[in-house]
């Protein structure tokens, strides 16, 4: 299960125990960029996420790796 909040707050929890696998918060070196939330997608596999900021671009994560894969933005 993957959560975000628009203060830039993400969580991926394992379903089947409830272990927190994977995070990021405004503070971390590798988690940058101004804009709140918007919204959050998991990969069925649990491997990838997709992070939406409002104003910003959607940003692909690596849980694996722990490292963003490329990033998406919307042209004017």
């Amino acid at each position: 299960v993957a959560a975000g909040h628009p203060r830039r707050l993400l969580r991926v929890w394992q379903t089947a125990t409830g272990e927190l696998k994977w995070k990021r918060e405004p503070a971390d070196e590798d988690y940058a960029g101004p804009f709140p939330l918007a919204a959050v997608a998991l990969s069925f596999d649990g491997t990838l996420l997709a992070v939406a900021e409002y104003g910003g671009p959607i940003r692909i994560w690596d849980l694996n790796q722990k490292k963003v894969l490329g990033e998406l933005v919307a042209m004017p």
